[in-house]
This record gives structure tokens, sequence and C-alpha cells, in this order.
């Protein structure tokens, strides 16, 4: 029993001494080496899983072509005066949204990358100038 159990105890260690740490893909620091804007469109999404981040690579990737911004500030003022003292207040409101449809045909992702620091999950969404060609021709095809 004592013998098998400190064979499970320096396994168990080992696993964590001696494992090799998930190396960083090559697009982590710099995208645009790895996608060249002459060749990609490319954006990096990040969430909790990865396909929460695959829908935020896909939404930034969206703006690129159709985005309406609508954008509404408001600012109110109020002062009460009693006495020798002066009360006063101000709100701001500022508000942004952004809005984009498009349908994507031949958007890629890389594999995802899980990043400790920051207990996010990154990945790429891509579409090669290759992959517009090949979708314009089935989009001909279909017509």
């Amino acid at each position: 029993m004592k013998k098998s159990f400190i064979i499970f105890l320096f396994s168990f260690i080992s696993t964590f001494c001696f494992a090799k740490p998930n190396p960083e893909p090559d697009w982590f620091k710099n995208y645009r080496t790895v996608f060249p804007n002459s060749e990609y469109l490319a954006q990096r999404g990040s969430g909790v899983t990865a396909e929460d981040a695959k829908t935020d690579a896909a939404s930034q990737l969206a703006r690129y072509f159709q985005s309406t911004v609508s954008a509404n500030l408001s600012t109110t003022m109020s002062s009460i005066t009693t006495g020798s003292s002066i009360q006063e207040e101000t709100l701001v409101i500022d508000e942004i949204n952004v809005t984009s449809e498009v349908e994507f045909i031949g958007l890629e992702f890389t594999e995802s990358y899980y990043y400790k620091p920051e207990k996010e999950t990154l990945i790429h969404g891509k579409r090669s100038e290759e992959s517009f060609s090949k979708a314009g021709r089935k989009n001909k095809s279909r017509n």
C-alpha cells in the first residue's frame, strides 16, 4: 500500500514538474506577420470558451464589411441652492451601439489558445484572398 502510494505521488508530482507548457502559437504575439494584410482579413477573438472566441473573432471581422453606428449623448444637470450652500449634480450618459450583419463564406479559424494571465481563450478568424475567390466562384455557380 505504501509503495503504491509513493509511486502514485511520484508520478503525480513528475507530471507537474516535467510537463511542457502549452507553447504560444505563432500568431499570438504579432498576428500580422502570420496573416499579412495583403493576403488576409484577420482579427483576434477572445472569450471564456473557444466557441465564444470564434464568435468574437467573426464579429470583429464583420465590422470590415458593413456596420451601423448609433451614438447618443445626454447630459442632465441639476443645482439646488439652500442658504449659503450650493449642491450640483451632473449626469452624463454616453451610449454607442455598433451593429454588423454579413454572411461569411470561407471563414477559417486558428486553433484556440488559452492565455493563462488573462484567463481567456484566444483564436483568430481569418479569410484569405484565396477563399474570397473560391466563395465568389461558388456564388456565381449558384445563380
